[in-house]
């Protein structure tokens, strides 16, 4: 599974979210935005906080009973669950 972040050179950033306290800032995304967090232990506690930092607009936030690292593989109807009343008020918007 890691070949993938090998060939693109993006290995690195793939780990950042495990050392997220130390990253350096990272501009805030101003587009509405979603958080799904998995159900793996090193996420169960993740801080909603740091979405906040994040995002301008945090319209969505979900810590799932279910799901781990590969959760739209193992749960892909929860995921697909989550995607949809984020991304359905977002059509009517213009």
């Amino acid at each position: 599974m890691t070949v993938p972040y090998w060939a693109t050179g993006t290995i690195g950033s793939s780990f950042r979210q495990y050392d997220y306290h130390r990253n350096d800032p990272v501009l805030a995304i101003a587009v509405p935005g979603a958080v799904t967090s998995s159900h793996e232990p090193a996420f169960v506690d993740f801080p909603k906080s740091l979405a906040e930092r994040v995002y301008r607009d945090p319209r969505h936030w979900s810590t799932p009973r279910r799901g781990g690292h590969f959760m739209a593989r193992e749960e892909p109807a929860q995921v697909a669950g989550e995607l949809r009343p984020f991304f359905r008020p977002l059509r009517t918007e213009g």
